[in-house]
């Protein structure tokens, strides 16, 4: 079989005899015919090349380089489908209906996130009430993470949590091996003299930040997994957990300080109160997100936390506390954050209260 190398001259040629080529943006511009035109580049449906060594966006061997590559030139189409500002809207919703209705089958499933992403910074906190209502659909299950992202960036809060962020995807735990610096990996909770521990999340753009560990917590607390909220413990608040929980049973610390009905989804927002990296959602589409690009102190850093419900109204404010492990020599700042508030039984009334809070009237 005889095969032929397109060049790009020849390529021009081939899309402007067909008609075809002002529906191809050039990365980061707006020269499009329409906005469905841009989301059916964006996602492989119609003339986007593949670049950076991956198939359509995918590649079979994860590596950082080409993850990075094609994550930049996503950001940059998605701020083209925000230039267009609320023309945009009606076809991104379209887009959402599909991948609503058929989930990872949905042609759009692949690149959701961004579209998701561009739903909430062109539309704001009105983008929330879609939001929720897609959020915990079965067929929508894996994708909770992303909405959850979304409904931050729509809020303009650092991070927004919902019970459903683990539903679909397969637990796991690290357990620690008594006497030994080894670990485990396990589908199941660690068994004592085995403790959990936290699972590191790895991340091509940046390192793990305090929002990890405050996710996790509130996560836990959210779904009652006492093996994971006593893992993203550091060892002043591991010691005030184990002093809170003298003379009772975790079941009736839980029914005291949780007020909501068990079971019940909830969602719980967030935002640092400092300038820089840390404060903001996990991807605002304004810049380029670099490794290290942080604003703060590293060692074990304090931050006032203004919590919201999960429509976005505040519901508490604490001072917050983190447990940083020393850094190493493949990062640039230290490797895990825990939470280590003193007071943690506080902390955990504010996120039960906040979870079960009703929005006041606009």
């Amino acid at each position: 079989m005889v095969s032929h190398r397109w060049t790009p001259s020849g390529m021009t040629m081939l899309l402007a005899a067909l008609g075809l080529l002002s529906v191809i943006p050039a990365i980061g511009q707006t020269e499009t015919r329409s906005p469905a035109d841009l989301i059916r580049y964006l996602t492989y449906q119609f003339g986007r090349p593949d670049e950076h060594g991956m198939v359509k966006g995918q590649s079979v061997v994860f590596s950082c380089g080409p993850a990075i590559g094609e994550q930049r030139d996503d950001r940059k189409l998605t701020k083209s489908l925000v230039a267009f500002g609320a023309s945009a809207v009606p076809a991104i919703e379209e887009a959402l209906d599909s991948f609503e209705a058929r989930g990872e089958e949905s042609e759009v499933a692949s690149k959701v996130g961004w579209l998701l992403l561009a739903y909430a910074r062109i539309k704001g906190p009105a983008a929330l009430p879609r939001l929720s209502r897609m959020s915990g659909k079965p067929n929508l299950a894996t994708y909770t993470p992303r909405l959850d992202d979304s409904a931050a960036l729509a809020l303009g809060l650092t991070s927004y949590v919902s019970s459903f962020r683990n539903m679909g995807i397969q637990k796991s735990h690290q357990c620690s091996v008594p006497n030994s610096s080894a670990v485990s990996l396990s589908s199941a909770p660690c068994v004592p003299p085995s403790r959990e521990l936290p699972l590191i999340t790895f991340r091509c753009d940046r390192g793990e930040e305090p929002r990890d560990a405050l996710d996790k917590l509130i996560l836990a607390w959210e779904t009652d997994d006492r093996p994971s909220l006593e893992a993203s413990l550091g060892p002043s608040a591991g010691s005030a957990l184990g002093q809170f929980l003298k003379g009772r049973t975790w079941s009736s610390m839980r029914s005291e300080l949780w007020s909501g009905v068990p079971g019940r989804s909830v969602a719980v927002g967030y935002q640092f109160a400092i300038s820089g990296r840390w404060s903001e959602p996990d991807e605002t589409l304004d810049e380029e997100r670099a490794p290290g690009n942080l604003e703060g102190n590293y060692v074990n850093p304090e931050m006032d936390t203004l919590f919201t419900n999960s429509s976005g109204f505040a519901c508490g404010k604490l001072r917050l506390k983190f447990f940083s492990i020393p850094h190493t020599p493949w990062t640039e700042g230290p490797r895990r954050y825990s939470i280590d508030n003193a007071d943690l039984g506080t902390l955990l009334k504010v996120i039960a209260s906040c979870a079960s809070d009703v929005a006041p009237p606009r």
